[in-house]
């Protein structure tokens, strides 16, 4: 069976907490009888840690809100039936820490993780599973299911941690309404 994870933090690669070990760990385990691919934003140092990344594919454009934002895939093979995918994206994932910095959130998760969302349901519909964890990746069903993926991958979504919630503004919430209408055109 072909996996896909989708984690905003996946050990070795990045971690503030838990989730990146057992993502990890889930991601090993699965490995001895299924093909795994890991998907995970491409943050700072990551490249410097792993200097045989390689880009796949083209550039890739996304409609979030208004405007266009740009993406790439980087690939890494650490082991064999684990393959892990990096999002590029300098403006969003080139910071100093993953989520927030002096304890403020940074201002434009929501978009950051709705970017990356819509990357990763790009990718499920070649997938049998896709396995989405926490608030980062919860959108992806939703999109799968009102986009053109619609396909016959299966969805699994698991909180690991339900005092982290995304929360934002709802008016910042409403500037995205239509991103699903737009995510394959």
């Amino acid at each position: 069976m072909r996996i896909l994870q989708a984690a905003s933090e996946f050990f070795p690669y990045s971690k503030t907490g838990g989730l990146a070990d057992m993502v990890a760990g889930l991601s090993g385990a699965l490995t001895q009888n299924h093909e795994v691919t890991v998907a995970t934003p491409l943050y700072r140092g990551i490249r410097e840690q792993f200097p045989d990344l390689e880009a796949i594919g083209d550039e890739f454009d996304l409609p979030l809100g208004k405007a266009k934002i740009t993406g790439r895939w980087w690939r890494h093979q650490p082991s064999p039936n684990l393959t892990v995918l990096l999002l590029e994206n300098d403006a969003f994932y080139n910071r100093p820490a993953l989520y927030m910095e002096h304890g403020e959130g940074y201002w434009d998760n929501p978009e950051r993780y709705i970017f990356f969302s819509k990357a990763v349901a790009r990718l499920a519909t070649d997938f049998d599973v896709t396995h989405l964890h926490d608030w980062q990746t919860a959108i992806v069903p939703m999109l799968l299911k009102e986009g053109a993926g619609k396909g016959t991958t299966r969805t699994i979504f698991s909180i690991h941690n339900l005092a982290y919630q995304g929360t934002c503004e709802a008016d910042r919430v409403c500037a995205h309404q239509s991103f699903a209408a737009k995510l394959f055109h």
